[in-house]
């Protein structure tokens, strides 16, 4: 049995998988749509063998997060929250904030999560394509 589980509401991780191979044209909103109506079924608990995976880390994100200028004038800190689409490759795709600071924050978190990857999740030791939340954390650097 594999040591660590993570417990997913789905009805199953194939029929899903079936669906995003056939739809890989399909607009973001549309796979968070499905994301969505997938889960609220809620109809059986499937086990995700490995969630998805930053690469390097959040130390890795904040390496490429860059504080935007108009920030440091005004000592804006605080999260961002990034709802994205971990690809079969790994890929971040369909990137949208969900809970964001002030616009230019709210940019300068995108764009930092466009220039990570991630180890994606699996199932059975295949890859699987999954909703993920990431929060982005803004610090004002002291300096004092």
């Amino acid at each position: 049995m594999i040591k660590y589980f993570i417990l997913i509401l789905v009805c199953t991780f194939f029929s899903l998988q079936k669906v995003t191979a056939q739809n890989d044209s399909l607009d973001c909103e549309t796979k968070y749509q499905q994301w969505e109506q997938f889960l609220n079924k809620n109809e059986g608990i499937t086990f995700m063998e490995k969630a998805p995976e930053l690469i390097g880390g959040l130390e890795s994100l904040q390496k490429k997060l860059i504080y935007p200028e108009s920030g440091n004038q005004i000592d804006v800190e605080g999260r961002v929250y990034i709802q994205l689409i971990v690809s079969t490759n790994g890929i971040p795709r369909c990137i949208r904030v969900v809970k964001g600071l002030q616009k230019v924050f709210d940019q300068s978190a995108v764009e930092a999560v466009r220039k990570v990857k991630f180890k994606p999740a699996t199932v059975q030791g295949k890859p699987l394509e999954v909703p993920y939340l990431l929060p982005v954390e803004f610090k004002v650097k002291n300096l004092y």
